[in-house]
């Protein structure tokens, strides 16, 4: 992943001390270097190792580029890879937006330039540093967007969604069909999305609000839903629309989970943001039980979480895997530490490391991802 400006330590690698690192396989070097991807500074040294080396090692540092949405840094990115073959690498563009500042309009002239030059992306992200939900800017009245001509497979709009967007937003998801994995969590309560009732073929992954996630969990073929409610109608059964293919969803209100629970048929993976003893009660039961649920992920808000796993594997048969979620204050914010529970009575503690923006649902099956 490359950040600009690009700030990197003097860094002494292994590579760099050995004089038979070069006459490895390619394939061995590749695989070598692989294992590098998250430390960029030793990256950086292998740039000047071997001409192969350098290779690999700018195939992986520009596989996931984050820019700062600022008018000298888009500039300086979009002229670097105009006379450069780099910009076949970059799969992942990340723009962030500071808090301290506006976009303007030179700032999107710029950005759409990056855009156009990046033939091979596969993922697009726009967000708001801090969190902060800014006035509207030029980047929600130029339509930026139209310079996305590729088959993007992922699409995150971490900013909110105004009545000055949401008509380039709908526009854009409508004519993308290609897109598996969607995050657009942020949205004005005036600012429902008009999707056509064809759009997003292949959606696959969803991360969203309410209003929108009802809508599309029940039209699209979603198999991960991340939401912090759902407002599904038992009633609507009846309706072909409403064969929920749902696997995994990860919920935020867990309150209202076994209301909604009949239309759940495929759910098998569940991930509750905040839970306490209130899911060893008989409704919860019930509804684990009904959908055979085998994994479940929490945050667990009471203290003693440890018997409440072990009343869970009780209480629910078909249950193998049970994760609390730990508070690590010394873990880098993208690393989360969970407490593994395997029916038998099997327990581990691991760190499970996540790309900027990679959310929980990245792997539910995790048996393997899990690191003491």
């Amino acid at each position: 992943m490359v950040r600009l400006p690009l700030a990197l330590p003097t860094t002494t690698t292994f590579l760099s001390m050995s004089s038979n690192f070069e006459k490895l396989a390619i394939e061995i070097q590749d695989t070598i270097l692989e294992n590098l991807a998250g430390d960029q500074a030793s990256l950086y040294q292998c740039l000047f190792v071997t001409r192969t080396t350098r290779r690999i090692a700018e195939r992986i540092l520009y596989r996931h580029v984050t820019l700062p949405a600022t008018r000298k840094c888009l500039m300086s990115f979009a002229n670097h890879i105009e006379a450069s073959p780099l910009n076949k690498y970059v799969k992942r563009l990340t723009i962030v937006c500071p808090y301290y500042m506006h976009t303007t309009r030179k700032t999107c002239w710029h950005l759409r330039r990056v855009l156009r030059q990046l033939p091979r992306l596969e993922h697009f992200e726009l967000v708001d540093e801090e969190g902060c939900d800014r006035e509207a800017d030029w980047l929600d009245r130029i339509n930026f967007l139209r310079e996305l001509t590729v088959p993007l497979r992922r699409f995150s709009w971490g900013r909110l969604v105004r009545l000055d967007s949401r008509g380039r937003v709908s526009q854009f998801l409508n004519n993308t069909p290609s897109i598996e994995h969607l995050e657009i969590t942020k949205m004005e309560p005036s600012s429902k999305l008009e999707l056509a009732d064809d759009s997003l073929p292949r959606l696959k992954f969803l991360s969203s609000s309410s209003t929108l996630a009802t809508e599309l969990a029940v039209t699209r073929n979603i198999e991960c839903l991340d939401t912090f409610g759902l407002n599904l109608d038992t009633n609507q059964e009846e309706d072909p629309r409403a064969e929920c293919v749902l696997k995994a969803l990860s919920l935020h209100d867990t309150r209202a989970f076994p209301q909604y629970i009949d239309c759940l048929p495929n759910l098998r993976c569940l991930h509750l943001h905040s839970a306490d003893r209130d899911i060893l009660e008989r409704d919860f039961i019930t509804a684990f039980n009904s959908r055979k649920i085998q994994h479940i992920r929490a945050w667990f808000t009471c203290e003693d979480e440890e018997s409440v796993v072990v009343e869970l594997f009780e209480a629910v048969p078909s249950l193998r895997i049970v994760e609390l979620e730990v508070l690590d204050e010394v873990a880098n914010v993208n690393v989360k530490t969970f407490e593994r529970w395997e029916r038998g009575g099997t327990c581990s503690v691991g760190k499970r490391s996540y790309a900027q923006g990679e959310e929980w649902h990245s792997g539910w099956e995790m048996e393997d991802r899990v690191d003491a």
